[in-house]
This record gives C-alpha cells, structure tokens and sequence, in this order.
C-alpha cells in the first residue's frame, strides 16, 4: 500500500469519535422530539441535526488533513457547533424543566 493512502489510526478515531458524538445528538433530537409530541410545546429538535453537521464536515476535515489540531476552518466549526449545541441543550433543559 502507498504511503499516501495509508489510512492512520488519527483519522479511525477521528471518525468514530465523530459517529459517537451522532449518536448521542441524535438521542438529544429523539428527547426533544418525545417532549413536544407528549407536552405540545415546540422543542426545535431538529435544530440538533445543525451541530452534527458541523461536527462531521469538521472531523472529515480533520480525518482528510491528518492533524491533530491548527485547521482553523475545522476549529472554527467544531465552535460553533458547540456553542449552537449548549443553546439548544439550555433551550431544551429551560422547556422541560419550567413551569407550564
């Protein structure tokens, strides 16, 4: 196998790492989803499938350059789709959790 197509254990577990973040927002978007069926309150569960996206075209990004860190585009989304993922964890935690 070439040199340039090796596949490193980086970029495995950059891509698996991202898969289990997936899964875990997806659990988020199910939560959402269940609470605004029973309670009929809006919930904007699929605003969770935003910071997922972001996750993943980062960790391609990453898995693609074979870095560890210094990609300011992949550290820039990776941010965002944090911040954009606290606000909706707060947003739906405030939902759940206030008073009708």
């Amino acid at each position: 196998m070439d040199a340039s197509t090796a596949v490193t254990a980086h970029q495995v577990l950059t891509i698996v790492n991202w898969f289990q973040i997936g899964i875990l927002l997806v659990l988020l978007l199910l939560i959402g989803r269940l609470y605004q069926r029973v309670s009929g309150r809006p919930t904007w569960y699929w605003a969770f499938a935003i910071p997922a996206g972001l996750f993943g075209v980062a960790s391609a990004r990453y898995a693609f350059t074979d870095q560890l860190g210094g990609d300011m585009l992949a550290d820039a989304l990776w941010g965002v789709g944090g911040l954009i993922l606290v606000a909706l964890c707060v947003f739906l935690y405030g939902r759940m959790i206030a008073r009708r």
